[in-house]
């Protein structure tokens, strides 16, 4: 793809433009919810230590499981649907799909809410194996509904490419924990505290995006016509969404599937150093779920039929730049495991820096899924989310059973990272043999070289005797420099993909300054390597 002013962007180059846009918006809010949310772990694990925070993450497990019962698809549905209609400019049905999709989880996640306080001693003794959490899942179980309204009305935001508010709803939900949680701690409410602090959260923020999604979408009745009706809306939403939530719930299942494995084969300070490991998987996803958040949409606005070429085209720049971050952030958090943990949680977790350094591998192949994912759930193939996830799990309930029991959490996350690898291999094999796409190996391959190499000189660094801090700070400047110059070094970037990504990353204001820096930087690199090719 060459820049000339003469020549119109292709539709693949217009769609990650405003992809790139809605990644920013999101990874800015997701970035300082991150933070916040890291703050608030961070403050909640230093007040109770790793017992009474591995029961604070048991008790929370459960309110995340009952909300898989509260969509049945339709956020993954609102996204697609409101994309279209919004492409269109199909107001009335904007309206009609924005008042569907709040009310149902209105009513879904208040059922659950209901459904969840009888349940809770049932819960308690047979799922978590925690016979005295009884009361604490009761307190938690707020947490669904808000939950529930908050997932719908960020969809929402993304269909109609509102990134700013998805981005505005993601600060605001671990604002609210970080100011209640750790102050009902410290008032001797303990682990309940810390609950009531996480459901708060939720219940703001999902009651406050609802409200917002719902003026933002107000047209005057008589502009109304049958299309706005709810089972006209409803039905289509079904029909797309069910197969996706059956993924979704399947994911959901595994995701939350270590609180339901580890207490009957682990102590809870085990699983309260465990949660902290897992708790840095959100440092990758800020740049996986911004990636993923935006390519959905995008990619629903290619038709496969009429454009298989900007599809393909899209598919290898989604799959190529996001492996271009997500790997090398993968390696750096294992490299500096022993430095993480003990800055933010202090010795009392170091089992956990063993942990987030095995853990990591699973961030690389997050990456993988959400292009996939991503690529099949944007042209209408839900199908084929449900069967990678009925892979993922008849893989994941046998190996965690067998490894879990013989190796304990290490174990586990063996089996994690086992499972989650087939159902990648599974959507690669069916987008080749039936879409033409496929991984472009040679340049991935030389993504993980020059990761692999900007390891070897970061790891002496975390062996010095200065603090934890002051290495993790020249550990990131020496990794991210060396990065940056072996990608072009190894053939990792090019000239053309230096092209898109300035393209991609234009009028994203402090992104586009920062990003110019770096791909200069590359460019430097590659004309020295190129001329020295030529020379020899």
């Amino acid at each position: 793809m060459q820049e000339n002013g003469n020549v119109p962007p292709s539709k693949a180059m217009i769609a990650a433009t405003k992809a790139a846009r809605g990644t920013l918006l999101i990874f800015i809010g997701n970035s300082v919810s991150t933070v916040i949310l890291s703050l608030a772990s961070v403050i909640i694990a230093r007040l109770l230590g790793p017992s009474d925070y591995g029961l604070y993450s048991i008790a929370l497990a459960v309110p995340s499981l009952m909300l898989l019962f509260t969509d049945f698809g339709i956020n993954q549905a609102l996204i697609r649907f409101l994309a279209k209609s919004s492409s269109e400019g199909r107001g009335q049905s904007i309206q009609g799909l924005t008042k569907v999709g709040i009310y149902f989880e209105l009513a879904t996640g208040l059922l659950a809410f209901l459904a969840s306080l009888p349940l809770a001693r049932i819960l308690a003794t047979h799922v978590v194996n925690r016979q005295g959490s009884m009361h604490l899942i009761q307190m938690a179980s707020p947490a669904i509904l808000g939950g529930a309204l908050l997932a719908t009305s960020s969809s929402i935001f993304v269909g109609l490419e509102q990134m700013e508010k998805t981005a505005m709803l993601a600060v605001l939900n671990p604002l609210v924990k970080v100011i209640a949680a750790p102050i009902l701690v410290v008032l001797s409410f303990g682990v309940a505290g810390a609950i009531a602090g996480h459901a708060l959260g939720f219940l703001v923020s999902g009651i406050l995006g609802s409200l917002v999604a719902l003026s933002i979408c107000r047209y005057p009745k008589d502009r109304l016509d049958i299309d706005s009706s709810f089972t006209s809306n409803l039905v289509p939403m079904f029909k797309y969404g069910i197969p996706l939530y059956a993924s979704t719930l399947i994911a959901g299942l595994l995701g939350n599937y270590h609180t339901i494995v580890l207490p009957w084969f682990t102590s809870n300070g085990e699983i309260g150093a465990y949660s902290v490991a897992i708790v840095f998987s959100s440092i990758v996803a800020l740049l996986t779920t911004p990636i993923s958040t935006a390519l959905f949409p995008a990619f629903s606005k290619i038709d496969p039929k009429d454009h298989i070429h900007d599809l393909k085209e899209f598919f290898l720049h989604s799959l190529r730049y996001t492996l271009l971050l997500v790997m090398p952030a993968s390696f750096f958090i294992a490299v500096t495991s022993g430095d993480l943990i003990p800055i933010f949680y202090g010795s009392r977790y170091v089992q956990a820096c063993t942990y987030l350094r095995i853990y990591s591998a699973t961030f690389i192949l997050a990456g993988l899924s959400l292009v996939f994912t991503s690529f099949f759930n944007g042209i209408g193939r839900t199908q084929v989310s449900l069967k990678a996830s009925l892979i993922q799990l008849s893989a994941a309930i046998p190996l965690s059973m067998i490894f879990t029991t013989l190796y304990g959490i290490v174990g586990f996350i063996f089996s994690t990272i086992v499972s989650a690898a087939c159902p990648i291999a599974y959507m690669a094999s069916l987008a080749r043999r039936e879409h033409g796409l496929q991984f472009d190996s040679r340049r991935i391959l030389r993504i993980l070289v020059a990761s692999l190499v900007s390891c070897f000189p970061t790891f002496p660094l975390t062996l010095l005797s200065y603090s934890h801090v002051t290495k993790l700070a020249m550990a990131a400047a020496v990794f991210c420099t060396v990065y940056s110059t072996v990608t072009p070094t190894v053939g990792a970037i090019e000239y053309e993909d230096l092209v898109n990504l300035r393209q991609i990353s234009k009028g994203l204001a402090s992104i586009s300054k920062l990003s110019s820096i770096v791909l200069s930087h590359e460019e430097r690199i590659l004309s020295l390597v190129q001329r020295k090719s030529i020379d020899d």
